[in-house]
């Protein structure tokens, strides 16, 4: 049986939760673009299109609770549209309400379970704006609707069906299993549907889910090409009431009616009598929804749904069948089916172009390996005619050797020496030219393929650009979540914020950009609920009552730099002294820079809120900020001006795969230090050493420099006696120290390999990388080196003591 339109297959899975993530974002932008321009009808017809897209998306996977709820939203966005509905500020909230459901909806398939929040009340609200009735609400928070305009479902056992012999009825009836009755579905399909073509396998999808499906007219090899066919019969073998099943095949947009019969041996051929079950009227807004449809698949949903008046669809009683389709299922299948549903994996929207310049490089690097083919058969050439060469000139030489004698004898004979230098001459003259055929052929070789190695380095370095290029994606991936956040702390907080972003084209690897979430996160936050005051009070400094928060992306070399800046009421530095004093970080006595109080904010548990919201207060947002941008390689630094504002700066590298590395040499093993990390280096006589409470110490430039040795963090044997030490300043925040090594190899590109199994969790070492001889050198983490070499020198001074005291 094909899968294709199998819920469980795990490609269409991540498909749907990609397309769906993006269908969001769309839409909560273009919903708060509507919020500040309420007639802005591209920001409706977008959030109509998205809203379209998903629901046909959700039914194609079978996320029944999904299609019911954004065919709600569907109608009132129709309305919208339409200008029936105005835009108002409470509408817009419920309609960033029901986004944030959606996100709940989708969140709970990713793992594989089924969204079972009470959303009630939030449905009644869209209803009221959909359909303008007054919609009462059950204690459970489900809406009540009118009746559905069908009649009630109903059928007998014994049931005869029009048109079917008693041979083919049994035949039906003999693949029943126990407890299963046979129905004959009678499906009408919608010809203005644009994917009328599926409908008949969108429907068998739908019936699969209520039992097997025996037989199919027309055949079922039929519905799959690409015909469409008003009428479809399907004969299913299931345990299901003729309620559920009609209710199953009765997908908006898609069918027009249903017919559920029961089938039965006592039934003849000249019988004229059928009972319908159900048939589906047109539900009153199909007219207005189908005109909008987009490309996306149309439902596809098992949905056991009850319809009013209007076309509308009870969500709960969607909700609560699919909960009590979960809890009878096996436990077995049902663990497997989360499994599978929460296998998502990571996917990669890439520019197809920048997929044509890697094809157009792998093009370059064929045509190169066929150059070097080329020029290994020269060099094989070459090298038989250096032999055939060399053979050929040690037989003249042995020739010349053998007639020396009798030359030695005709000048003694009397003969003239220029007549037998001429003779010799003549008959090995040659000797001096018979390499220049292979020198002149050697030289050309040499030539071609230096030339070819060139262009395979100019492959190369733009193969790993484009091959790096594929992995970065836009900072809007994360800046496009902002202007809804500020929104909500701004309603709050009862402040008037406005949001300018800057740079969101600004483009760094995606490993870089799903950790930079948080720590910006934790910065916007900031801004808003330290630094930008209430409007009373920025009108009483002489600003206007809104602020203003601004996020700024920028490339700086191979580095992206990041600024979150607000006009607020800057750092208060004295507020931060006593507050350090308070909780014994500094002496009463200690006079603080500027700098150095900005720091403090970033010391975990610091806070100067006076009272605890969830918003802050308890210390626990900047020092996460400083964390996590320490372990992308990154630093963050804050610079602020009372009564002006403040800015947060985060400089991080492009990416985390390749990074520029100085190479060291410890006794004999190699390692690289991010350069990023790397100050200075000197190279320093063992006399510039000092002692200064038992830690070795240097001073560079007035600063006094506690040195930290490779070879005894990493206990390799290396000899300490050297006329002078090299010395690499490296520093993590506002930590500074020396690792003395005993030799700087150089700068290069490093590819960070993750270290795997037992080698996973060595501190100090953020991974491994394979030089151009072969040779691993390991990668230090300078973050964590600092801590460790700290940790190991207070060790190291505790046993010295103790030795002392002894």
């Amino acid at each position: 049986m094909s899968d294709y339109l199998d819920p469980n297959n795990d490609e269409l899975l991540k498909d749907f939760f990609v397309e769906a993530e993006s269908q969001i974002e769309l839409l909560e932008q273009n919903i708060l673009v509507l919020e500040s321009d309420a007639g802005n009808s591209d920001a409706i017809d977008e959030i109509f299109r998205a809203t379209h897209t998903l629901k046909g998306a959700s039914a194609t996977v079978q996320m029944d609770e999904l299609t019911s709820f954004t065919h709600i939203l569907e109608d009132l966005l129709d309305e919208i549209r339409s200008g029936t509905v105005k835009v108002t500020s409470d509408l817009v909230d419920n309609l960033l309400a029901a986004i944030d459901v959606i996100k709940e909806m989708i969140e709970s398939r990713r793992q594989g379970d089924v969204f079972r929040e009470d959303i009630g009340s939030l449905t009644a609200a869209l209803k009221s704006y959909a359909y303008g009735e007054a919609v009462t609400t059950s204690s459970k928070g489900a809406v009540n609707g009118a009746p559905a305009s069908a009649p009630a479902a109903s059928a007998t056992a014994s049931t005869p069906v029009a048109g079917m012999d008693e041979t083919a009825a049994n035949e039906i009836l003999e693949n029943l299993e126990s407890g299963q009755q046979a129905y004959r579905i009678t499906v009408s399909f919608d010809e203005d549907n644009p994917m009328n073509t599926v409908g008949g396998i969108q429907v068998f999808a739908a019936l699969k889910g209520f039992g097997q499906v025996l037989k199919t007219e027309p055949e079922f090899e039929q519905l799959y090409e690409d015909v469409f066919f008003p009428q479809v019969v399907y004969y299913l073998a299931s345990g299901s009431t003729p309620d559920e099943i009609a209710s199953a095949v009765r997908l908006p947009d898609v069918t027009l009616g249903s017919e559920v019969e029961l089938v039965s041996a006592a039934q003849s051929a000249d019988s004229n009598v059928q009972t319908p079950v159900a048939a589906e009227p047109s539900p009153a807004h199909r007219d207005q929804t189908a005109g909008a449809a987009t490309s996306a698949s149309p439902s596809a949903s098992a949905a056991a749904v009850e319809t009013d008046q209007s076309g509308e669809i009870s969500v709960e009683q969607q909700l609560q069948q699919s909960q009590a389709e979960s809890e009878e299922a096996d436990p077995a299948a049902r663990n497997t089916d989360r499994k599978s549903s929460s296998v998502t994996g990571s996917i990669l929207r890439v520019d197809s172009r920048r997929i044509d310049n890697l094809l157009n490089l792998v093009s370059e690097t064929v045509i190169n390996k066929a150059s070097f083919n080329q020029i290994s058969s020269e060099f094989g050439e070459t090298l038989g005619n250096l032999q055939s060469t060399t053979s050929q000139y040690r037989e003249l030489v042995k020739e010349l050797f053998d007639a020396m004698p009798g030359y030695l004898e005709r000048l003694q004979n009397g003969e003239t020496i220029k007549d037998v230098k001429r003779e010799i001459q003549e008959r090995f003259g040659g000797l001096y030219s018979m390499f220049d055929t292979y020198e002149s052929q050697y030289k050309t070789t040499v030539g071609k393929f230096r030339n070819t190695s060139q262009n395979l380095g100019r492959i190369t370095s733009e193969l790993q650009e484009g091959v790096m290029r594929i992995r970065m994606v836009p900072i809007s991936q994360i800046f496009s979540r902002f202007p809804r956040l500020v929104r909500d702390l701004s309603r709050s907080l009862n402040k008037k914020i406005e949001l300018e972003i800057e740079g969101e084209d600004t483009e760094l690897d995606k490993s870089v950009i799903e950790d930079l979430l948080d720590p910006l996160i934790h910065c916007v936050r900031n801004s808003i609920d330290h630094g930008i005051e209430s409007p009373q009070d920025r009108v009483s400094a002489g600003k206007t009552e809104q602020g203003h928060v601004k996020l700024r992306a920028s490339n700086e070399g191979n580095m992206i730099l990041i600024e979150i800046s607000d006009d607020g009421s800057g750092i208060d530095v004295e507020s931060i002294r006593k507050k350090a004093i308070d909780r014994g970080v500094i002496h009463p006595s200690k006079v603080l820079s500027d700098v150095e109080a900005f720091n403090l904010i970033f010391d975990p548990g610091f806070s100067t809120a006076r009272e605890i919201t969830n918003i802050s207060g308890r210390g626990v947002g900047l020092d996460v900020v400083k964390r996590q941008i320490e372990k992308l390689n990154g630093n963050v630094t804050v610079q602020s001006s009372r009564g002006q504002g403040s800015r947060f700066i985060i400089k991080i590298p492009l990416t985390l795969a390749i990074i520029q590395g100085l190479l060291v040499r410890v006794g004999s093993e190699m390692y690289a230090i991010p350069i990023t990390s790397v100050i200075d280096s000197h190279r320093i006589k063992p006399s510039d050493i000092k002692m200064i409470d038992n830690y070795e110490v240097f001073n560079v430039r007035e600063d006094v420099v506690s040195l930290l040795r490779l070879n005894r963090l990493f206990k390799i044997d290396s000899s300490e006696e050297k006329e002078y030490h090299f010395v690499v300043i490296v520093g993590s925040g506002d930590k500074r120290m020396g690792l003395v090594v005993d030799q700087l190899i150089g700068e290069e590109d490093v590819v960070i390999k993750p270290l795997r199994d037992h080698y996973t969790n060595v501190p100090g070492i953020a991974g491994a990388n394979i030089t151009g001889d072969g040779t691993v050198s390991l990668i230090i983490d300078v973050s964590q080196l600092l801590d460790l070499g700290l940790q190991q020198e207070k060790e190291l001074r505790n046993i010295r003591q103790t030795t002392t005291e002894g």
